[in-house]
């Protein structure tokens, strides 16, 4: 799998749970204000998948990125489990083509970037500050796990 430079040794496949990576407990976001960022492919939509949910469980203190059914990227939080704030960008990524995506979290303020321009806005909750045991890169807490990208 070539990567945006087509280097064959530096891009993973997620491919229906046989490729994700599960991040160590930890605080991962030691602020309010915090963003995560990746570079992906798509190879086709499906069905909201979460490229990255930072959490502690399905709806447990989540901070996720994940790509709608209609190929538009988004990132959104729970706050306990009751909570949700999600934003989707209006923009709809092509396949086979790499994306630059960002999420970017400043107070109560969600904000979405594709290839550095911001593309969507929401106010909502602040990320809580707390241990996050169950993490993963390639998968989501959900078991809707992306099988059409490419992470890198």
């Amino acid at each position: 799998i070539s990567d945006r430079f087509n280097d064959l040794s530096n891009a993973v496949r997620i491919n229906n749970n046989a490729n994700f990576f599960t991040a160590p407990a930890n605080i991962y976001f030691y602020s309010q204000n915090s963003s995560v960022i990746s570079w992906i492919k798509l190879n086709g939509c499906g069905d909201n998948p979460r490229f990255i949910d930072f959490a502690n469980g399905p709806a447990t203190d989540n901070v996720f990125i994940y790509i709608t059914p209609s190929c538009n990227p988004g990132a959104g939080i729970f706050n306990g489990a009751s909570v949700t704030f999600c934003v989707n960008a209006a923009s709809t990524l092509l396949i086979n083509r790499w994306y630059h995506i960002a999420a970017v979290f400043t107070g109560p303020n969600i904000k979405v970037y594709i290839n550095g321009n911001k593309v969507a806005e929401i106010d909502g909750h602040s990320i809580q500050v707390k241990n996050k045991t169950i993490s993963y890169i390639g998968k989501s807490n959900f078991n809707v796990n992306p099988s059409k990208i490419k992470i890198q």
